[in-house]
């Protein structure tokens, strides 16, 4: 039996965490990404440079959703 998601709540935190991840790829243009709705990314992290990794999943895992 199929059994629906549960809903992701739009926390302020997850807000901000979307507004710094999106500051994030904005600032690496070399990075292939594209937001989607109502909220979040599809990011492809083969194209994130080396040196921006640990940026990247810190940023990415700031909140515990």
């Amino acid at each position: 039996m199929r059994r629906a998601l549960d809903k992701v709540v739009y926390t302020p935190d997850l807000k901000e965490r979307q507004i710094n991840l999106r500051k994030f790829l904005r600032a690496h243009p070399q990075i292939e990404w594209k937001e989607l709705s109502p909220f979040g990314f599809q990011i492809n992290v083969g194209t994130i440079p080396d040196e921006s990794v640990e940026e990247f999943l810190e940023i990415a895992n700031s909140v515990k959703v």
